[in-house]
């Protein structure tokens, strides 16, 4: 082999990309030349909102519109033992790597006061948060509801109802218990009675 031809064949991938390339592009010339996007009220209101802000008129939200802010356990409390946790210890969360102290999370389970505190200042209308199935059921579905844990959930959400906002109230947010991970998440079948048990007795205490 001639140091040209090694030359050119090294360069073949090179000529690859370049082809994909070219086809991508003729693709993105076939498709018609208006496409028309489907757009809900919400999507037009946030379109002349932008607009107002842009033009310094006054802003101000539609009859009936919430505004506010959420929340997730896995993400704001603290002595939570979770599957979410074992993934971050894991390294499979970045985030975590830049905080102090991350399984504290912002201790929104010992003190969910100043954060409720911190949205009613903001004006908002809706606090939406979870309640975490692995800190109802910690010792799994045998183990039964932990009654007390219930109650605190209880006294949250009547806190956040006297800072004159609405509750939003989440029962599942991406979150597993560590005893339902191990079984297969829900992969396994007996998870989805699991967890109508789990959001029964929630319903029931809130």
């Amino acid at each position: 082999w001639s140091s040209h031809a090694l030359r050119l064949i090294a360069m073949l991938p090179t000529f690859a990309l370049l082809l994909l390339l070219a086809l991508g592009v003729s693709l993105l010339a076939s498709l018609p030349k208006h496409l028309h996007l489907h757009r809900t009220d919400d999507a037009h209101f946030l379109d002349k909102f932008a607009s107002d802000a842009r033009s310094k008129q006054t802003l101000a939200f539609p009859a009936g519109f919430s505004f506010g802010i959420a929340t997730a356990p896995a993400h704001v409390e603290d002595q939570l033992d979770d599957a979410w946790l074992e993934f971050a210890r894991k390294g499979r969360v970045a985030a975590w790597k830049n905080a102090v102290a991350p399984e504290q999370r912002i201790k929104f389970w010992s003190e969910p006061h100043e954060e409720i505190h911190l949205a009613s200042e903001l004006g908002v209308d809706t606090f939406r948060l979870g309640v975490d199935w692995a800190r109802v059921y910690p010792q799994g579905p045998d183990g039964g509801a932990d009654k007390g844990v219930l109650v605190k959930y209880r006294n949250i959400l009547d806190e956040i109802k006297k800072s004159k906002m609405k509750v939003m109230l989440t029962l599942f947010h991406h979150s597993l218990p560590s005893w339902s991970a191990e079984l297969g998440g829900w992969t396994n079948a007996t998870t989805v009675g699991h967890f109508v048990e789990f959001a029964s007795h929630v319903v029931d205490a809130m």
